[in-house]
């Protein structure tokens, strides 16, 4: 039987779980769209630096989500994050081998 303390743990655990799915809902469609947009404004790159930023200094173990909800939302939140980021430096590096060919 789970202690007090330990149920705190596991509330608060599903909270920052939760929170971190819903800002991935919302961030990860808005970099998507701002990675498809050929000329960004000062304030979209910004905007794009800081969502990259959000991704890459959040860490966790994606088997996290595995073992407090029974479901791979953390794996497939970095799948999608690792697609978005690779086609857009594929992206740029097309466009770049282009502007030098």
């Amino acid at each position: 039987m789970l202690q007090s303390r330990e149920i705190e743990q596991l509330n608060a655990a599903n909270l920052v779980l939760r929170h971190f799915v819903d800002l991935s809902a919302q961030l990860l469609p808005f970099l998507n769209d701002l990675h498809q947009k050929r000329n960004l404004s000062k304030i979209e790159s910004d905007s794009m630096k800081k969502i990259i930023s959000v991704f890459e200094n959040y860490q966790f173990d994606t088997k996290t989500s595995e073992s407090l909800i029974n479901s791979n939302v953390l794996a497939l939140i970095k799948k999608t994050y690792e697609k978005i980021t690779s086609a857009h430096l594929f992206d740029k590096r097309q466009s770049f081998k282009t502007l030098n060919d």
